[in-house]
């Protein structure tokens, strides 16, 4: 009998350890390459917004907005605001969810949440006006279905990363964001 109990004991240890090294190798594996992936694609987008929203800026500076508001093109990867003495005058895509005044939401600089998604801002400012440019990181609907997904923008899908659904806060470290 002791040595029944002891090959029964044998298979319940083999067994446990077989799914603790599956879960280990399986569920838990590393993630570095995605993570350094994103990270890369991340900060090349915040380069060509830095960018783009320079190039916006030299044009406002050359002209006055009115003739800009006919020939403002629409880019598909980041999206424009223009806000003068608090108040939205000037944009160039509807798909961001934006007031037309000021709020405490928006414009602001950085990773901001808003209806529909997570976006990343940057602010130019001087005394009476406002350039924000901002790029789409993940849809984020209250609901979904076969119109409305929850996916990362275009950009950023052929990565491999995921964020669980049922996940509701998030600790974010990147030193480069200040966050």
């Amino acid at each position: 009998m002791n040595k029944k109990f002891r090959l029964y004991l044998f298979g319940i240890l083999a067994t446990i350890a077989t799914f603790i090294s599956i879960y280990v190798n399986q569920i838990q594996s590393d993630h570095r390459k995605e993570i350094s992936a994103f990270r890369k694609t991340f900060t090349t987008q915040i380069d060509q917004l830095n960018n783009y929203l320079q190039q916006q800026r030299a044009y406002f500076e050359e002209t006055n907005w009115e003739p800009r508001w006919k020939n403002l093109q629409t880019n598909e990867d980041f999206y424009f605001h223009y806000f003068r003495n608090d108040s939205l005058v000037l944009w160039n895509q509807n798909d961001m969810p934006v007031s037309r005044f000021t709020d405490i939401h928006f414009p602001s600089e950085g990773i901001v949440h808003l209806q529909n998604g997570w976006y990343y801002s940057k602010l130019i400012r001087d005394d009476k006006n406002l350039l924000c440019g901002s790029f789409l990181i993940k849809r984020d609907y209250p609901y979904e279905n076969e119109d409305l997904k929850n996916i990362f923008a275009k950009v950023f899908r052929n990565i491999g990363i995921s964020i669980p659904q049922n996940r509701t806060n998030y600790r974010v470290k990147y030193a480069q964001l200040n966050l």
